[in-house]
């Protein structure tokens, strides 16, 4: 699975953040735009923590 590349980065990166958007794929933008949303919205308002998001 691709996701571990990504905890690779954030473990090795110090201010590396990891957001995942479960069960979405390439297209996650039109599979998922209220969580797309809301991650970035996290984001943005200085959110750093690792977060999977669910529906």
């Amino acid at each position: 699975m691709v996701i571990k590349f990504s905890k690779f980065l954030v473990d090795n990166l110090p201010q590396a953040v990891l957001s995942v958007i479960d069960e979405a794929g390439h297209m996650m933008v039109l599979e998922k735009p209220n969580l797309i949303n809301e991650a970035i919205r996290y984001f943005i308002k200085g959110g750093m923590d690792n977060v999977v998001w669910k529906n």
